[in-house]
């Protein structure tokens, strides 16, 4: 998957109202550069060790081109990953916003 793709499950599954267009921009870079990394984590850890060499192999040469094609041999449900693993870290950024939501501040009645 493009980058575009994962940013757009991303947008599509987090609640982004509220929040300034700019803090919006570096959140979504943010999570697509993780949810990016998950998947090559997942990737890796979804093929066989002899394939997880070769996959260090073309990783470690840059070549994008040949990873792809690698991949999409090794993985035929390579896109299907991706959306777990993209979603893997939507969880994640909601749970940390979730436990970093303000704490509601309960009214104390004084005495009359």
């Amino acid at each position: 998957m493009t980058s575009e793709q994962l940013q757009k499950i991303i947008i599509n599954e987090i609640d982004l109202e509220g929040i300034p267009p700019d803090v919006v921009g570096v959140i979504l870079v943010r999570l697509t550069k993780q949810a990016f990394q998950q998947c090559m984590l997942d990737t890796y850890d979804a093929l066989a060790p002899d394939d997880q060499k070769e996959f260090k192999r073309l990783m470690a040469a840059s070549d994008s081109i040949a990873v792809r094609a690698f991949i999409e041999e090794k993985l035929p449900a390579i896109d299907a990953l991706s959306i777990l693993a993209t979603k893997k870290i939507i969880a994640q950024y909601k749970k940390l916003r979730h436990d970093l939501s303000p704490i509601p501040v309960q009214t104390v009645a004084t005495p009359a």
